[in-house]
């Protein structure tokens, strides 16, 4: 039997859903947006760690976004810094480490086996700036397998272009800071989305990346505050510009305006 995601699947006297194509925008419940915590639900648990992306699906998410880096043996772990503190409160690089040494070390980093078996789907923030370590990252094996669950953010049409050749069943969302930047991007193919920052974010700007035929997310957020936080009063703005994503600390307060996971 063929399958696809979204379809249910009996086995073993019961049901499995397999994952929703999330960023594939035709999948989108219709007026409401994906809500995105991210770093996990760090509002309420330490970033990038499994408490934090266990308490994102528990508060209505319907993905989490986690920072990347490589070990020194070629494991993509979730971890926003290049550098961890060792037991003597030295920094070493994450890259110099093997995936055990950083265990030993910092057992609280999980890698991107561990945060995909929470069962949302990724954004993957690639922090390697080496275009090929950036790569070794999408080859993970974890990738290719289901590549339909994660999207990568890619900041220059350079790297968009590279990831698209090794990695053509990858959605991507392109980070770029001003919105001209997007018109290229957006030609690699019009299925991509647009990410901008809250404090940036208009009806113009939001519409300006629709009429690339990009997505929207927005990264709530003020300018000279934390990436992520919001309150209600900028997170009913956000949700009232209508954009396909959101990008939050605290994804149980972004379901209290925009509609939980599976409302719809």
């Amino acid at each position: 039997m063929t399958t696809v995601p979204g379809d249910v699947v009996a086995g073993d006297g019961r049901a499995d859903i397999l994952p929703r194509p999330v960023w594939i925008r035709e999948s989108l419940t219709a007026g409401r947006p994906l809500i995105i915590a991210h770093r996990g639900a760090s509002a309420s648990a330490p970033e990038n760690t499994l408490r934090a992306f266990r308490a994102a699906q528990a508060g209505a998410a319907d993905a989490i976004e986690t920072d990347l880096w490589l070990t020194g043996d070629g494991r993509a772990v979730c971890t926003h810094d290049a550098d961890i503190r060792d037991a003597a409160g030295r920094a070493v690089a994450v890259g110099a480490l093997t995936r055990a040494a950083l265990r030993a070390v910092r057992p609280d980093i999980p890698d991107l086996v561990e945060a995909g078996s929470v069962g949302l789907p990724i954004l993957l923030d690639v922090k390697e700036s080496d275009l090929s370590r950036f790569l070794r990252v999408l080859k993970a094996p974890e990738i290719a397998a289901e590549p339909h669950r994660f999207i990568v953010g890619v900041g220059t049409c350079e790297i968009a272009c590279a990831v698209q050749r090794a990695c053509p069943a990858l959605a991507q969302v392109g980070l770029m800071r001003e919105i001209d930047d997007f018109s290229d991007f957006a030609r690699l193919s019009p299925a991509f989305w647009g990410r901008i920052h809250a404090h940036r974010a208009t009806e113009r700007q939001v519409a300006r990346l629709r009429a690339l035929g990009l997505g929207v997310m927005i990264t709530c957020g003020r300018a000279d505050g934390p990436v992520g936080d919001t309150d209600a009063a900028d997170l009913r703005r956000l949700v009232a510009l209508a954009p396909d994503a959101l990008i939050l600390n605290d994804p149980a307060l972004a379901a209290t305006f925009a509609g939980g996971r599976g409302d719809g």
